[in-house]
């Protein structure tokens, strides 16, 4: 049940983001964005259900950081990245190069990934995490 409601709101972010601002990116953004949201929060929330307590729920959310990274990489390599360039009518190596501008690093689509996406979703997960862990005693109640 709770690993459904983590879903359905995934989904409902993406909507009432693309319902007030719109997509910059052809939708893309926002299926990557869902996709990798469910990477943490599937794991996440199967981790916490098997014992609704703290400890469960900062493994539940380390475990669903390192999914999400690898989901996330993985998904950004072989249909995000291509798709989006598609999209927009443009090169993967002109995204590498956007990539390059800001990380000297990022080479190639591979680089791109491993020191652009993995890094980004890495923060993300942890910053999430972090949140949730700071409130997690305020909505234990809602979550138990």
């Amino acid at each position: 049940v709770r690993t459904l409601a983590g879903v359905i709101i995934e989904l409902l972010k993406i909507v009432l983001n693309l319902v007030i601002t719109g997509s910059l990116t052809a939708g893309v953004g926002e299926f990557a964005n869902f996709l990798i949201g469910c990477a943490f929060v599937v794991p996440s929330a199967i981790i916490y259900q098997k014992g609704k307590n703290k400890k469960n729920a900062i493994v539940g959310m380390l475990v669903g950081t390192l999914i999400m990274t690898v989901v996330g990489g993985v998904l950004n390599a072989y249909m995000l990245l291509p798709v989006y360039a598609t999209a927009f009518g443009m090169p993967i190596s002109a995204l590498v190069e956007m990539g390059s501008a800001v990380n000297g690093y990022i080479t190639n689509l591979s680089t791109f990934v491993l020191f652009a996406v993995v890094p980004f979703n890495i923060i993300k997960g942890l910053v999430v995490s972090i949140i949730v862990t700071l409130i997690y005693k305020r909505i234990s109640i809602i979550l138990k």
